[in-house]
């Protein structure tokens, strides 16, 4: 009898160890999934080709190429400013270029619900040879 009860203890005790080892890798398993789909999440909601792409019309508003007269020039920054705003209202995030003429300056503003973006860039590095 005691050789029994001493399988059945070894029985227990290994099946036990195995459980434990199953729920360790089920544990890690879950936290694998729960990464990858926070991965997954902030990959979908990274705004980069919307920064991009604001930059880009950045440039389009301190091209100075077709603009001799002052008041024109700042004119038409106002109004592609004015369309960026609401293009970018449409989309629930708040999108803006600020042109600071004094200092040379262009102010280029993204943020959403989970991203704040702000750079100060010269007339020179965004808008190439037009500058002024």
């Amino acid at each position: 009898m005691a050789t029994m009860n001493e399988k059945g203890q070894m029985m227990i005790l290994f099946t036990l160890f195995i459980a434990t080892v199953i729920i360790s890798v089920s544990v890690l398993h879950a936290q694998n999934i729960l990464a990858g789909m926070e991965t997954s999440r902030t990959m979908i909601l990274s705004p980069k080709n919307e920064i991009y792409n604001l930059r880009d019309l950045a440039s389009i508003a301190c091209d100075t190429k077709i603009m001799d007269n002052y008041l024109y020039k700042l004119q038409y920054s106002q109004n592609v400013s004015n369309q960026i705003k609401l293009l970018y209202s449409q989309k629930g995030v708040y999108g803006d270029i600020i042109i600071v003429e004094s200092e040379k300056k262009l102010i280029v503003n993204f943020f959403s619900s989970d991203v704040e973006y702000s750079e100060k860039l010269n007339f020179n590095d965004i808008c190439g040879v037009y500058a002024k």
